[in-house]
């Protein structure tokens, strides 16, 4: 094997070195009649400037990237589409990722596999919705392993085969993840995640056979499952062998066999086995028909044994359509009892009853979607059934647990009750409330606890005291503390504000109700504006409640007396209309509290005290007194006029 070495990669040894991926690929090329090569490269993105051609090499060659998510390969956009890497004959493409270019790319296809050509743990993304772009494209005799494409565009298509061809232990995300279309041969998947998006498809035959096991497909609103259906007008017939699907989701349609193509007779089929169908409007359907000018129905068939659905529809026109959904043995319509259906974990639990009520003829790949061992004792009845869906569950586990009510968050309950279940083969339950050590105990159970934060856990007792590996818990705070409301600014003694504002605040996540005077406590917040009111004494209340309820023991207060009656200035001694001397006296009061402020002939007011002694030329002046009261009020001036007629004294 001659190796050729693009930017240096940690510890390989090289035969020859590139600064490109296509500079590494000529050299291999150049020399393919001598030998096989191995093209390795570097961690790094890869910006090439033309397609990844493998078709040209003699030999075996293979691709080796650093890892998918190290090694990046990718191209500049084309209006036109474009091959990312063209992989045929005897080329592996292996342990990187292609990322297409995230503008004006339509018609991509990030790998093609030529016939015999294989790719394992690849990626191909596409940061931005492509449209019409295809993840990977297989011809016959290829195979496709543990690899992932992510194609978030429309009419984006994952997997696409035109001839015998396997695909495992992959995960595929696009409008149409998996596409069958050979005339001859069959296509195999097995151990897939398909995530159909914008209403797509998981898994077609739109020619050809498709053998698909141990998979999940998570249908999207609108959107089917399984498909055996072609819109053009070809007689070839369509049909999926499926065993072991978990289709779940909010699809139209789970499971789908159509024959409709008006100016054709075809005929759709497809056999579920051993299958979890739970969630799409209808979970399995059939319809058939044609224009009646085909000589004979089309059909369109879905047989489903051993297999856990709930609805069926279709429409299989009389004269015109053959088939329709046929019940086979071993029907279950239950509910599964899937691990985490929210977090898409369709693990099956303990007690479930699809567990060993799977095909009992057994069959099929040796290993579930997780690798386990395909045929367990998972009900622990002596009897090894394989189940049904995806995944099998385990012989012998320890009984799982469930909390079925109690508190979680913030609280002001210090005695809390939990109540909680256990799948089957339950026999006791253990608690704990934090660090304690688990004890026996029976549900409803309630512990007695101090204020803070705390965690419930409960684990249930199987057969041979096998304990659940991961408790049921439940994290909570108690809080019996009461809020403190406290004003943090408003009047306090006299205002002329007969409509004053308050605010005041408490803990976090408290709510207050407020008081004015005697009227009732009402719900409020801070800033609070009380109606107007009346001259006088006042009080203002505020109390708190906390976010568990807890209310505040007293409530937080301010009084105040609104006063808007001006104060009079009363002037007592004050000098004669006429005076003859230069200093003059005046005597002068307002109410308890006031503050007074003079202007003598004209000039700005300033403080002044009683009583005013001033010292005046000869002619006329004026004094004006005001009062200023503690409420801020400012009254009217009083008014002193007398003139000084000589300049005696």
């Amino acid at each position: 094997m001659h190796t050729v070495c693009v930017n240096n990669p940690v510890g390989v040894t090289c035969d020859e070195s590139a600064a490109t991926i296509v500079a590494g690929i000529a050299i291999a090329d150049a020399d393919e009649a001598n030998a096989d090569h191995t093209i390795v490269v570097a961690p790094g993105t890869y910006t090439e400037t033309t397609p990844l051609n493998l078709n040209g090499v003699a030999q075996t060659i293979v691709l080796k990237g650093s890892g998918q998510g190290s090694t990046f390969v990718t191209l500049p956009s084309n209006a036109a589409g474009q091959i990312y890497i063209n992989a045929g004959g005897e080329a592996t493409v292996q342990d990187l990722t292609v990322t297409m270019a995230p503008t004006d790319s339509v018609n991509d296809i990030g790998i093609d596999l030529g016939s015999g050509a294989d790719a394992l743990r690849v990626t191909v993304e596409a940061p931005t919705s492509i449209p019409d772009a295809t993840g990977i494209a297989a011809n016959a005799n290829t195979t496709v392993t543990s690899s992932t494409v992510d194609l978030p565009g429309g009419s984006s298509i994952g997997y696409v085969a035109a001839g015998s061809a396997s695909i495992t232990d992959s995960a595929l995300a696009a409008q149409q993840p998996v596409i069958v279309s050979t005339a001859s041969g069959t296509v195999t998947g097995s151990r897939l995640f398909l995530l159909p998006t914008a209403s797509g498809i998981g898994a077609q035959a739109a020619i050809g056979t498709l053998n698909l096991d141990d998979s999940v497909i998570k249908t999207t609103l609108g959107g089917v499952g399984l498909l055996a259906f072609s819109s053009n007008p070809t007689a070839l017939p369509k049909t999926i062998n499926a065993k072991h699907l978990t289709i779940i989701g909010n699809g139209a349609t789970g499971v789908w066999a159509r024959s409709t193509v008006p100016t054709a007779r075809q005929t759709s089929t497809i056999n579920l086995d051993s299958s979890i169908v739970r969630g799409p409007t209808t979970d399995l359907r059939a319809d058939a028909t044609n224009d009646g000018a085909q000589g004979g129905p089309s059909e369109a068939t879905v047989t489903a044994t051993y297999s856990d659905w709930h609805s069926s529809g279709g429409t299989i026109a009389a004269g015109a359509g053959t088939g329709g959904v046929v019940d086979g043995v071993g029907r279950l319509d239950v509910d599964p009892a899937f691990k985490d259906l929210a977090a898409n974990d369709v693990r099956l639990t303990l007690g479930s009853p699809v567990v060993d009520r799977g095909n009992q003829a057994g069959g099929g790949p040796a290993t579930d979607l997780a690798g386990s061992p395909r045929i367990q004792d998972g009900d622990v009845d002596g009897v090894a059934v394989s189940d049904m869906g995806a995944f099998e569950l385990a012989a012998g586990l320890a009984p799982g647990t469930t909390i079925t009510s109690g508190p979680t968050g913030l609280g002001s309950d210090s005695t809390p009750t939990y109540e909680f279940t256990g799948d089957a083969g339950t026999v006791g339950f253990e608690c704990r409330v934090d660090a304690a050590a688990f004890a026996t105990c029976t549900s409803p159970f309630t512990p007695t606890v101090g204020d803070g934060p705390h965690t419930f856990a409960v684990r249930a007792v199987g057969a041979g005291a096998a304990v659940d590996p991961t408790p049921a818990t439940r994290d909570f705070t108690v809080d019996t503390t009461p809020p403190v409301a406290v004003v943090t600014s408003g009047p306090s003694g006299p205002t002329s504000d007969a409509t004053p504002t308050f605010t005041f605040t408490s803990e976090a996540g408290a709510t207050f109700a407020c008081q004015v005077d005697s009227s009732p406590y009402t719900a409020c917040t801070s800033p609070f504006t009380t109606a107007s009111l009346g001259d006088g004494p006042h009080t203002f209340a505020v109390r708190a409640t906390d976010a568990v309820s807890n209310p505040s023991l007293g409530a937080a207060t301010r009084t105040f007396t609104i006063d808007t009656a001006p104060p009079s200035t009363t002037i007592t001694k004050k000098p004669a209309k006429r005076v003859t001397r230069k200093k003059v006296k005046l005597v002068f009061s307002s109410e308890a509290g006031a503050t007074l402020e003079c202007s003598v002939d004209g000039k700005a007011y300033a403080p002044c005290s009683s009583p005013l002694k001033l010292k005046v030329k000869v002619g006329k002046h004026i004094v004006l007194i005001r009062a200023t009261d503690a409420a801020g009020n400012v009254g009217p001036p009083a008014k002193v006029k007398f003139k000084r007629v000589s300049t005696t004294g």
